[in-house]
């Protein structure tokens, strides 16, 4: 990938105090640097692994499952 974020950063201020570019500029890269770091922190939360989840929600998702499998049991036929 890239530089990280904060070197990144940096080097658009250098840019800038060197004139380089202009504030208009600078600006518009800080905006885009914070834009892929929104998309990197959504990504981050889509692939934390799951058993990060606090216990209460396992607990709860375990009884729904149970219940939703005891309604679906009694429905069966004998050849299922």
């Amino acid at each position: 990938m890239g530089a990280p974020a904060g070197v990144e950063e940096t080097s658009w201020f250098e840019a800038y105090r060197t004139e380089v570019i202009s504030p208009a500029q600078l600006g518009h890269q800080l905006e885009q640097l914070k834009a892929r770091r929104a998309i990197l922190d959504l990504r981050r939360l889509e692939i934390q692994p799951k058993e990060n989840l606090p216990s209460e929600h396992v607990e709860k998702a375990v009884e729904e499952y149970c219940s939703e499998a005891k309604r679906n049991i009694d429905k069966l036929t004998p050849e299922e």
